[in-house]
C-alpha cells in the first residue's frame, strides 16, 4: 500500500485507499449515538443516517449484522450504533459499518415533531372545520417550491401529459434550510393577492427528516392556518408526513400524485361532458322515431274513414294531436337545451369552453332542422288530406246526381251497374236530381 506521506502524484483512488485504511486503523470500533433518519432498505442491506443537532453520518447495516438487533429500526428513534468507521471509495464518503444497534427510544427531534403536532391538533388548527373547499376544476394554480427542483419538473410532466389547459402561476421559494419558513410564507401571501387564484400547492422531493423540517415550522403552520385560499400540498415521499400536510385541506403523497389528482379531475369533467352530450343526440333521435311512427299511425287511421263526417271529425283530431306533439318537441328540445346550458355554466372556468359552444350551436341547429323538417311533413299530409277529401265530396252520389248522372235501382235498391243486370219488361227505380222515376224496360240495345 502507498503511504499518504510519499512524494509525487496520486491519483484520486490512491488517495482514497490511504485513507480508506488510515481510517481503519484509526477507529476499528466506535459506538456512537444520535437519532435514526432517512431509513431505507434494499436487497436486505438497511440504510440510514446518524444524526444530532449538529451533524449526521451515514450508517450501513449488512444482512449478516441484522441478526444482532433484536427488533425493526424506526424513524427517529434515538439508538447507539456500534461498528467501525470506513471509507466508501466511489464516493470519497466516509460512513459507519454496523455491527450492532442499541435502542434508546424516541429520539429529540422526533419527540419536538409530535409534541408540536399534538400541540397544534389540540388547539384546532388540524380540524375539519377550518378546511377550505378544494375545487374539481381550478383554473388557475399558484404552485409554490424551488425553480430547479425536479419536483416541478415533474409535475409539470404530468400536466403536460394529461392535457390540462387551465393557467399555472410559480412563485419561487426555498424548499430547505433555516429560512425556508420564511421563503414559503412571502410566496403564499403573493400567489394569495392574485384574485384568480382558485389554488395554491406546495411541491417538493423527498428527502431526510432534517430536509424536509422547515415544513414543520411552527410560525409557518399558523400562518397557513389563516390562508384565504384552497392549499394542497405534495410533499416529499408516500412514508413522508410533514405539519404542512395536517393543516393542508388536501394531502397528495407526492408532487406527482398532486399533478395527478388535478389532471384527473379535469379528464372526469370532459368525458362526463362528452356522455352528456351523446346521450341528448340519442334522446332526440329517439323522440324524433317515436313522434314519426305516431304520425304515420294518425294518418292511417285517417285514411281508413271514408263518410266526410268522420274524416273532419278526424281531421280535428290530427290538428290538435299536431300542436301538442309540436308543443312537446318543442319542450323536450328546451329541456335538452337548458340541460347543456347547465353543463356549459359548471365548466365555464374550464378552456374547453370553446368546444361545449361549438357542440351547443351544432345541437340547436340539428334541432331547428328537425323541427323545420317536422313541419314540412305535417303540412304536406294535410295537404294530401284535403285533396283526398276533395276528391270522395266530388264522387258522393249528392254531387252526380246533380250533374245530371241517373242511378238505376232494382225492387231491392240495389244499384245495377251494366245492363246485363236489366231484365225485359220489368220496373226498376231510377234516381235523377228532379226525383225519382220508375221505368219499364221494354227494348236493349
Amino acid at each position: 500500500m502507498l503511504s499518504p506521506f510519499v512524494k509525487g502524484l496520486l491519483s484520486v483512488q490512491e488517495l482514497s485507499v490511504c485513507l480508506k485504511q488510515l481510517i481503519k486503523d484509526s477507529f476499528p470500533f466506535v459506538a456512537v449515538y444520535g437519532e435514526i433518519s432517512n431509513l431505507r432498505n434494499s436487497n436486505g442491506i438497511t440504510y440510514f443516517t446518524l444524526k444530532d443537532n449538529a451533524s449526521q453520518i451515514p450508517v450501513v447495516l449488512f444482512k449478516a449484522e441484522a441478526v444482532n438487533v433484536k427488533s425493526a429500526l424506526k424513524e427517529g428513534e434515538a439508538v447507539i450504533v456500534e461498528g467501525r468507521v470506513d471509507l466508501y471509495i466511489a464516493s470519497g464518503r466516509y460512513q459507519i459499518i454496523a455491527r450492532n444497534i442499541r435502542k434508546l427510544g424516541m429520539g429529540i427531534l422526533q419527540q419536538k415533531f409530535e409534541a408540536l403536532k399534538e400541540k397544534l391538533r389540540v388547539e384546532g388548527l388540524f380540524s375539519a372545520e377550518r378546511k377550505l373547499n378544494v375545487p374539481n376544476l381550478p383554473q388557475h394554480i399558484g404552485v409554490i417550491t424551488s425553480p430547479d427542483a425536479a419536483a416541478l419538473q415533474d409535475f409539470l410532466r404530468i400536466i403536460k401529459r394529461k392535457h390540462w389547459q387551465g393557467r399555472i402561476t410559480l412563485a419561487p421559494s426555498l424548499v430547505q434550510g433555516n429560512i425556508a419558513s420564511q421563503s414559503l410564507q412571502k410566496a403564499f401571501s403573493q400567489l394569495s393577492k392574485l384574485p384568480t387564484i382558485d389554488l395554491i400547492v406546495i411541491i417538493r422531493g423527498g428527502g431526510s427528516f432534517e430536509d424536509l423540517n422547515c415544513f414543520n415550522d411552527e410560525v409557518l403552520i399558523r400562518f397557513l392556518a389563516k390562508r384565504t385560499k384552497p392549499l394542497m400540498t405534495g410533499i416529499g415521499h408516500e412514508v413522508d408526513h410533514t405539519l404542512c400536510d395536517f393543516v393542508a385541506d388536501l394531502r397528495a403523497e407526492t408532487p406527482t400524485a398532486a399533478a395527478e389528482i388535478i389532471a384527473n379531475h379535469y379528464l372526469q369533467a370532459k368525458d362526463q361532458l362528452a356522455y352528456v352530450q351523446s346521450q341528448l343526440r340519442n334522446l332526440s333521435q329517439l323522440h324524433l322515431q317515436s313522434y314519426q311512427q305516431r304520425q304515420q299511425l294518425l294518418q292511417q287511421r285517417f285514411s281508413a274513414q271514408s263518410p266526410q263526417k268522420h274524416c273532419r271529425e278526424k281531421q280535428n283530431d290530427f290538428n290538435v294531436l299536431t300542436q301538442k306533439l309540436k308543443l312537446h318537441f318543442q319542450q323536450e328540445i328546451n329541456l335538452k337545451e337548458a340541460l347543456l346550458r347547465q353543463n356549459v355554466v359548471a365548466l365555464k372556468h374550464v378552456p374547453v369552453k370553446w368546444k361545449i359552444s361549438q357542440h351547443k350551436t351544432e345541437i340547436v341547429h340539428a334541432a331547428h332542422s328537425l323541427q323545420e323538417c317536422f313541419n314540412k311533413y305535417t303540412t304536406e299530409k294535410a295537404e294530401t288530406f284535403n285533396r283526398l277529401t276533395q276528391r270522395l265530396d266530388t264522387l258522393s252520389l249528392e254531387k252526380q246526381l246533380n250533374r245530371g248522372v241517373l242511378f238505376p235501382l232494382d225492387a231491392n235498391g240495389k244499384h245495377l251497374q251494366t245492363i246485363d243486370e236489366f231484365s225485359m219488361n220489368t220496373c226498376y227505380h231510377f234516381l235523377h236530381s228532379s226525383g225519382k222515376y220508375q221505368v219499364i224496360v221494354q227494348k236493349k240495345w
